[in-house]
């Protein structure tokens, strides 16, 4: 009798030791939604005090990542490294925000279930996925977790119809965003072999097949991160959501879409040929001017903050563009500082956003905030600041990473991206303007707008955030270029 051949198992133990804040996370979301089915009456308070202290335990869990090079895991699937841990943290704290947000607005419009706090652990695993994924299967993965979690928290307040019809929005552009973000993956399989990036980078360049392939992975990515043209989904998704899903969406999910995106692009594109930087650098450029452009027309808060982060998505890219210079990594420093300063501010703006109820349903009119710097001066100091933020004034975290922006534009010798740059950064300041104003007005008829403990809380931390990176922009920018240092191995 032939005996049967080996297989052989690799050890595992040591990678689930790595990814413990993963394990965390997902196991926590299980736990809490089990918890809200048993428990109905006292199910929502222990649900919610469940999710907040796994979101503590997994961000212990992250900061030794921190500390440490790291390296592949799961067989080369995945890769547990510093820049893996400092996105995870930026995620873990954005989706504690969040979570913190969410219990008096939900209960305010009547939409309160264990459920949601459940959906945004599930979420974040999703997007934990993304951060670490080194091949093209497990982000899809990743994408396809984010995209079911972010359907359902978009529809929670089923009462709301502009949230079902952002949902079912959601739901249909989300489907053909990973229909050809998986076709493109069997694009790659078939020209390079494999889904990993480094088989994929070492096929780049070979084929017309390879690059149809990686042309419709990159659109999938674009399509995520809500990049001009493949963004009107955006804005509808962030002013038909509850104001916490609208937050998650336009901070963590955004982070970690780019974050995957980051990894695939320096892993790939610089040896990828072609003029996929060209591509990312003009798709750049219609976002900062198509985002800022819209967001200056807007009277909804909330859709405000959607052509915002349209906007500020173009930012973001402007360094990625740059691995299609084959200048490697060290450019991208100043994507990630975006991303953490763009997050931090945004988190602040949607603490107000989530206290702007009236008769049991979502308000977000920008006409209420006419009286606010008189009625609650503090409130309306720190929006104010995360605005200027968002704006990139002086002594915010805004203004240094526009100019890691703008200085990443000129060393990929793009002068023209460089002016763009320019142009956008000072219709963001335009478009910050119009609440601003506001804050000063005299009150108005409108219901006044009460900001509760856990906004206050937020708010709070997205101004410290917001004046530490912007007074001392130094220390953080050296953890981004030591958490990039070697990414694209």
């Amino acid at each position: 009798m032939t005996p049967l051949p080996s297989i052989a198992v690799p050890e595992l133990g040591p990678d689930l030791l790595r990814a413990a804040p993963l394990l965390v996370v997902f196991g926590a979301a299980l736990a809490v939604l089990l918890t809200g089915a048993s428990r109905r009456g006292r199910g929502r308070r222990a649900a919610f005090l469940l999710a907040i202290g796994s979101l503590a335990l997994a961000a212990a869990l992250t900061v030794p990542l921190l500390l440490e090079p790291g390296g592949p895991v799961f067989s080369g699937a995945a890769r547990l490294d510093r820049f893996s841990g400092l996105v995870l943290l930026l995620l873990v704290l954005c989706t504690a925000a969040t979570a913190a947000l969410s219990p008096s607005l939900l209960e305010a419009v009547d939409a309160r279930i264990p459920e949601h706090d459940a959906l945004l652990l599930l979420s974040l695993t999703g997007m934990s996925l993304l951060v670490v994924a080194h091949d093209l299967l497990l982000a899809f993965v990743g994408l396809e977790i984010v995209t079911v979690a972010a359907w359902a928290l978009t529809g929670l307040n089923r009462s709301e119809a502009a949230g079902v019809e952002a949902a079912v929005r959601t739901f249909v552009l989300a489907a053909f965003s990973s229909a050809l973000l998986l076709y493109g993956v069997a694009f790659v399989y078939g020209a390079a072999g494999g889904t990993g990036y480094a088989e994929v980078a070492s096929a780049a360049g070979e084929g017309r097949i390879l690059q149809v392939g990686l042309a419709m992975v990159l659109v999938g990515f674009c399509f995520k991160v809500g990049a001009v043209p493949f963004h009107p989904w955006v804005p509808d998704v962030v002013q038909g959501a509850p104001a916490p899903a609208s937050a998650l969406f336009a901070t963590a999910v955004k982070v970690a879409a780019f974050a995957a995106l980051i990894r695939f692009a320096a892993a790939v594109l610089p040896t990828a040929g072609g003029a996929w930087g060209l591509a990312l650098a003009i798709m750049a450029a219609a976002s900062m001017l198509v985002g800022a452009a819209a967001a200056f027309v807007q009277r909804d808060l909330k859709r405000f903050l959607g052509w915002s982060a349209v906007s500020h998505t173009g930012f973001v890219l402007v360094p990625v563009a740059g691995l299609g210079t084959s200048r490697g990594a060290p450019d991208l420093h100043g994507a990630l500082f975006y991303l953490a300063a763009y997050a931090v501010a945004s988190l602040g703006v949607f603490a107000l956003v989530a206290a702007m109820t009236s008769e049991g349903r979502e308000d977000p009119d920008m006409q209420r905030l006419k009286g606010l710097g008189r009625r609650h001066p503090w409130i309306a100091a720190g929006l104010g600041i995360c605005l200027l933020s968002l704006a990139g004034l002086p002594l915010t975290a805004g203004f240094p990473a526009k100019v890691y922006v703008l200085l990443a534009a000129f060393q990929n010798d793009r002068g023209w991206l460089a002016v763009v740059v320019v142009l956008a950064a000072l219709a963001g300041a335009a478009y910050a303007l119009k609440p601003l104003v506001l804050l000063l007005e005299a009150p108005g008829e409108e219901a006044p707008v009460h900001v509760g403990f856990a906004g206050r809380v937020v708010l709070a931390a997205a101004v410290a955030g917001v004046v530490g990176l912007g007074v001392l922009p130094g220390p953080f920018a050296d953890l981004c270029r030591l958490a990039l240092a070697g990414l694209g191995r």
